[in-house]
């Protein structure tokens, strides 16, 4: 493995951890890069902010074979189609547990199929750091760090999906028209009030279709998760 305290050529530099993948893998190394060259083009989502980094609370641990997915997308999608989505570009999950309406864990075999995961969701390459297992508990930091993932494909939307996302655009623009007109008032109501007003107008022109595919599009951020931040709460007695 490279010097995480040198550059490429010798010099000082930022360090950099990269994962390299186990001696039993190597040699299916050309294969899986020919498979990943064929994986179907990802789509990007809509803007947004990542959330936070959690905080590790004490008694709490990393969790290395799990993925946590947190974003509006997942309050319109069921398990079945979550492991679709993640399975899209040939991710081997084992299985989805719930946190919550907007957010969920991916569960795996093993460290390197999580990280195999990871770069397969992940929608910018260059968002793919992570340590070498040995070293997951002191670079933890990296892998807590929310990272943004394809966007929901449009390959698995039902067939009302895919009637509203066609329409949506035209929606849309008459959307951008209306802000740039409450741009040009006057005297401009208080942002709160502005906001209602948008939400309303919104609300008036898009069906429940367009809102579900809306929420879609919307960005979703992965992370390695926690043993106990990433559960769901137990319902009160």
């Amino acid at each position: 493995m490279a010097s995480m305290d040198t550059t490429m050529d010798g010099a000082d530099g930022p360090k950099k951890i990269l994962y390299n993948m186990p001696p039993e893998m190597v040699s299916g190394e050309n294969e899986e890069e020919e498979e990943l060259s064929s994986m179907p083009a990802k789509e990007a989502p809509e803007s947004g902010t990542p959330p936070p980094a959690p905080e590790v609370d004490y008694g709490d641990s990393l969790r290395p074979i799990a993925l946590h997915l947190q974003g509006d997308p997942i309050s319109q999608l069921s398990t079945s189609r979550l492991m679709a989505y993640v399975g899209h570009t040939g991710v081997r999950a084992k299985g989805i547990e719930w946190i919550n309406d907007t957010r969920c864990v991916v569960v795996f075999d093993s460290y390197a199929e999580a990280v195999d995961g990871l770069q397969r969701l992940l929608l910018h390459e260059e968002d793919f750091i992570v340590p070498e297992e040995a070293h997951i508990h002191e670079q933890q930091e990296y892998l807590l760090r929310p990272r943004l993932v394809m966007a929901f494909p449009r390959v698995l939307y039902t067939s009302v999906e895919e009637q509203a996302a066609s329409s949506l655009p035209e929606l849309q623009t008459k959307i951008a028209e209306k802000v740039a007109e409450m741009d040009q008032v006057t005297d401009p109501v208080p942002e709160i009030y502005r906001d209602m007003e948008l939400e309303e107008y919104e609300r008036s022109i898009m069906s429940p279709d367009h809102l579900r595919v809306k929420k879609l599009r919307q960005p979703l951020w992965i992370r390695f998760a926690l043993h106990n931040y990433d559960t769901k709460e137990p319902r009160l007695g």
